[in-house]
């Protein structure tokens, strides 16, 4: 969903979603990533993606590694 260089930017993202009833995951590696929907299947990742899109959220869908 984004990556920030300053948590606060990341946790005001995490709030957002979870105002539309999505549980983020914050990790860092240099920056904070912000993610949903890591174990989802690439059609379940895809509804929620667009879902997101549908209210305003800038999206997309990655492979995990």
């Amino acid at each position: 969903m984004g990556a920030f260089r300053y948590r606060e930017n990341a946790d005001e993202l995490v709030q957002r979603l979870r105002a539309h009833g999505v549980t983020p995951a914050v990790t860092r590696d240099g920056l904070y990533r912000v993610r949903v929907g890591r174990d989802l299947d690439r059609a379940a990742a895809d509804r929620l993606a667009a879902e997101l899109q549908a209210a305003g959220f800038e999206t997309y869908v990655a492979a995990q590694r």
